[in-house]
């Protein structure tokens, strides 16, 4: 990282709250000053940081925002139980609807990627080291099922059957993630780097949707079977990033789905049929050095994505809010903020509240508007 400022002096260090290793601090003259931090393992917790410059003495400092890779929280439609994946401690935390904690955390024993619950198994699904890929885990026991080795990234999971997209294979895999299921493990090729991952209501059945960061590109699964149902590359998007993808089951959005390319800042969208997904439409999304799109879920009942922007600089307003129209693109500011930073971030199941979740925990839910 670059620090740019005036009075910086041969010798002076810095310190970083909440703490991280250092490989390299170097003071390049007196307006610049370069600092190379460690995320590694135990240290991974996206989020807000505040680094001061010292010498002797700590005194001004300047915000930097982590944002991590995949969202971490996964909410139970059944009853708006939220389940926060604390990678850096191994750890599922456990939160009420109303934001409180509610028992002891689930021990995955090692850093965890990605998160998501299956409404009907009641299952969640996680891929993280422990499960050396992807697998479901129970919630109230604790209890996990190694169901997919190899590279896993983006998980959903719906009917007792798990999604995961697989980077280093190529690969979209679906598997049974309830206990004692019979569902077989089946794959299909879907481009280069699949990351991010959904489940889609089409007709009488679901879809597993797939998006590629490498090639820009959506794949669409029959998610009881795993047969190709047609694939969309997106123009004009940026590849690389940590791209994030939600799917509209319900309403006057059913059958959509939107991407957000965090490389460029982009939505874009796509109408989903029998026959594979078609472009509809791209959005731009504002964004400064100071205020960046973040995570996205999808407010079903209103047909619209909501974004959450991470503001650093502010510690009472780490966390704006902004609804884009599916149908349309049209943007809304909306009037809540947060003071909890946007690492995990999910919505209520009357899609009435948005929910926030941080290092510190999750927040009281904030409303949707």
């Amino acid at each position: 990282m670059k620090a740019m400022g005036t009075g910086f002096a041969s010798g002076q260090t810095t310190q970083i709250v909440p703490s991280l290793p250092f490989t390299k601090v170097v003071v390049q003259n007196a307006t610049e000053m370069d600092f190379t931090v460690v995320y590694d393992t135990s240290h991974w917790r996206p989020g807000r940081y505040t680094v001061a410059f010292c010498g002797p003495t700590c005194g001004d400092s300047a915000p930097f925002y982590f944002s991590g890779n995949q969202n971490t929280l996964a909410v139970s439609s059944v009853n708006g139980e939220m389940y926060l994946l604390d990678q850096a401690a191994g750890l599922i935390r456990k939160y009420k609807s109303d934001g409180s904690s509610d028992g002891a955390p689930i021990n995955i024993g090692g850093a965890g990627t990605a998160i998501a619950f299956d409404s009907e198994s009641g299952m969640l699904i996680g891929s993280t080291l422990r499960l050396a890929g992807a697998g479901s885990i129970d919630p109230v026991t604790g209890n996990s099922v190694n169901n997919i080795t190899g590279s896993a990234v983006g998980v959903a999971g719906a009917d007792g059957v798990g999604c995961v997209a697989q980077p280093v294979e190529g690969l979209a895999t679906t598997f049974g993630d309830a206990p004692n299921s019979t569902v077989p493990t089946l794959s299909q090729p879907a481009g280069k780097e699949p990351w991010a991952v959904a489940i889609a209501a089409l007709g009488s059945g679901k879809s597993c949707v797939v998006y590629s960061r490498g090639n820009t590109s959506l794949y669409q699964y029959s998610l009881a079977n795993m047969t190709a149902q047609g694939s969309l590359q997106f123009t004009g998007l940026a590849t690389g990033g940590e791209p994030e993808v939600v799917a509209f089951n319900q309403d006057s959005a059913a059958g959509t789905v939107a991407v957000f390319s965090q490389a460029d800042n982009k939505l874009a969208f796509a109408a989903l049929s029998s026959t594979g997904p078609t472009f509809t439409r791209t959005v731009q999304l504002d964004s400064t050095p100071s205020s960046q799109p973040q995570r996205i879920v999808a407010d079903e009942v209103g047909g619209r994505v909501i974004v959450a922007y991470a503001n650093p600089v502010d510690p009472s307003k780490l966390t704006s809010l902004v609804a884009v129209n599916a149908l349309t693109g049209a943007k809304q500011t909306l009037n809540a903020t947060s003071a909890t930073a946007p690492v995990g971030f999910g919505i209520s199941p009357d899609n009435s509240k948005l929910l926030l979740c941080d290092g510190s925990g999750c927040a009281a839910p904030t409303p949707n508007n």
